[in-house]
């Protein structure tokens, strides 16, 4: 492979402009394809990778965090790291190493394809875009993906089409259309469609902003949003819907608890093991609420204690004394739930409920049914909580290794010498030996041990890190990593740095809007005449950018793939192009 870096010089005026070239999506291409030929034909089905674009391989880490925090393998297995050392970093994923069972398998390999409208990768062409681009009459062919609502011109009616298909816009019926998806304008296609071809799957490359962005998310929203950006996380993970019943009922059958016939109430009745507290206040929503801990099956034996926590929690109009979980020590009606698992591997599952014990895509965090906000984001933005990422945010890079400091009121309040059961329950012996058994409990013991026991299974996912002297904060650590790149990739502005650096080109951040302006400078020869004006057609957020705004990443996502392919096109007419790659 030729050299991938390259220093060039741009003048703009009397400006000497100096910018670097960085590894593009295509060299990636190229590497995940060489590595394709060192590995059996019949695996290559299996086979995806992750490109790093930064190089950093700290990012690389958090890959494998992600990707065994919704593995179903009960050991954990790291990413090849197939970096050249030179600035360009992929990653070879075996998906069938983290779903071992068949069926889960070909979900998981289904579930993968959504990762196909990965913006650094893909020309993605929304429905408002093309009813622009019928409109004047462009004429655009290609080999890609239609996403659907519904019966398509000609008859089909399938709403996602996974194999590669000819589309003509043109011809096509743009209502029918939610969303297209085209290789990016400067990819390899020759390259792309051998590696397609190959995996057969239309995403065998994405990057890892894109990857972690989805995987670790499970808000969905509607329309193109959803079909770009929504949350993978349940899918993933094996978190399922109940056929019927609760969804906690399904889910707890899942790990071992319950099952034939034995709702989630019944568990938390009749499992003896069980451990409750009650806080009157809590440190993370600011409301009462009420934890109880179980123990399943689900974890190996010697590395983890199985410890399950389900957080019931109340909005801010339940005020009253009939839903304090102080006041309803027997049966606590919450209004959501937070619930944390141990999974096969030893890594931290996370489901969000409401209080009818269904799973949720986010936890309420305005109006009359607020429970909480994602309190750890800082960022102008809406502070929604989700499953996994508010999670992690919480739990592992603020909170001490994956299990919070847990408080018992009940307990506190009884080491005081405050009955806290009350005459006024009027509560049998038998009851009430009971709800002492239940409440007097110190869960700390327990989650000591599980701290340690995640803190193990974390570094075994990730290895050491360099800012650590002793390997003993690894948790929040490898978390940390994980938000800053989720929010990085949804809440940090796209400025003229950011473009550059996504579009493949590097120079000094001082330079950035200059370089920037420069290459993305509008050609007289493409004015037409509007009112006796020669007037650039273009879209509106190139001068944006070109003037030195910023764009929010929903609004870069549309415009990435033609900005790259222009600059990466304007620095090729001004200096010698590298060899072209080897083709497959």
């Amino acid at each position: 492979m030729t050299s991938l870096l390259a220093f060039l010089l741009l003048t703009a005026g009397a400006q000497d402009l100096k910018i670097q070239t960085l590894p593009t999506h295509n060299h990636a291409l190229a590497l995940a394809w060489a590595d394709l030929q060192t590995q059996p034909k019949h695996r290559w089905s299996c086979l995806r990778y992750v490109w790093v674009p930064s190089g950093d391989p700290e990012r690389l880490k958090a890959v494998s965090h992600a990707i065994n925090a919704v593995s179903h393998a009960p050991d954990i297995y790291r990413p090849a790291d197939l970096g050249d050392g030179k600035g360009l970093l992929v990653a070879r994923l075996d998906l069938e190493k983290y779903v071992p069972e068949d069926k889960d398998l070909r979900e998981w390999l289904s579930i993968w394809e959504e990762f196909q409208f990965d913006p650094d990768l893909s020309l993605l062409l929304t429905k408002g875009m093309l009813k622009i681009a019928v409109e004047n009459g462009r004429e655009l062919k290609g080999a890609g993906t239609v996403k659907r609502w519904k019966t398509f011109a000609g008859g089909r009616a399938k709403r996602l089409v996974r194999s590669r298909e000819d589309i003509d816009i043109a011809v096509l019926d743009v209502d029918a259309v939610e969303l297209i998806r085209l290789p990016a304008e400067d990819t390899d296609q020759e390259l792309l469609r051998a590696l397609q071809d190959a995996t057969g799957s239309q995403a065998p490359v994405v990057t890892d902003a894109y990857f972690v962005a989805r995987a670790l998310a499970q808000i969905q929203d509607k329309g193109v949003y959803k079909e770009i950006f929504g949350g993978l996380y349940y899918r993933l993970a094996g978190i399922k819907k109940a056929k019927q019943g609760s969804d906690l009922d399904a889910f707890f059958e899942s790990i071992g608890i319950g099952g034939n016939g034995v709702t989630a109430k019944q568990v938390f009745a009749k499992i003896p093991s069980n451990q409750r507290t009650a806080i009157e206040k809590s440190l993370v929503t600011g409301h009462p609420r009420s934890i109880e801990f179980l123990h399943s099956p689900f974890g190996q034996f010697g590395r983890s204690t199985g410890i399950v926590a389900v957080t019931s929690d109340l909005a801010d109009q339940d005020i009253d004394v009939d839903v304090h979980p102080l006041d309803n020590l027997v049966e606590f009606k919450a209004t959501g739930k937070e619930l944390i698992y141990e999974r096969a591997n030893g890594l931290h599952g996370y489901l969000a409920l409401n209080g009818d014990d269904n799973l949720v895509d986010e936890v309420p965090s305005t109006g009359a049914t607020a429970i909480a906000e994602d309190h750890t984001i800082t960022h102008k933005r809406p502070k929604r909580l989700q499953p996994a990422i508010s999670c992690i945010a919480c739990h592992e890079a603020e909170g001490p290794d994956g299990w919070q400091l847990v408080r018992n009121d009940v307990l506190r309040l009884k080491r005081q010498g405050v009955d806290p059961i009350g005459n006024r329950h009027r509560f049998d012996r038998a009851t009430r030996e009971k709800l002492l058994a239940l409440y007097t409990g110190d869960p700390e013991r327990a989650l000591k041990r599980g701290r340690d026991d995640y803190s193990l299974a974390v570094f075994r996912c990730t290895g050491p890190w360099k800012a650590s002297k002793t390997q003993t904060d690894v948790v929040k650590h490898s978390a940390s990593k994980l938000v800053q790149m989720w929010r990085g990739y949804f809440f940090d502005d796209v400025d003229a740095t950011t473009v550059l650096r996504e579009c493949r080109v590097q120079c000094d951040p001082t330079q950035a809007k200059d370089v920037l302006a420069e290459l993305l400078a509008t050609d007289p020869k493409a004015a037409v005449e509007v009112d006796g004006e020669p007037v650039v057609v273009e879209d509106w957020r190139l001068g944006h950018l070109r003037g030195g705004g910023t764009l929010n990443r929903t609004n870069w996502a549309l415009v990435q793939s033609s900005v790259r392919a222009m600059v990466q096109g304007r620095v090729a007419q001004r200096f010698k192009a590298a060899p072209a790659e080897k083709k497959p």
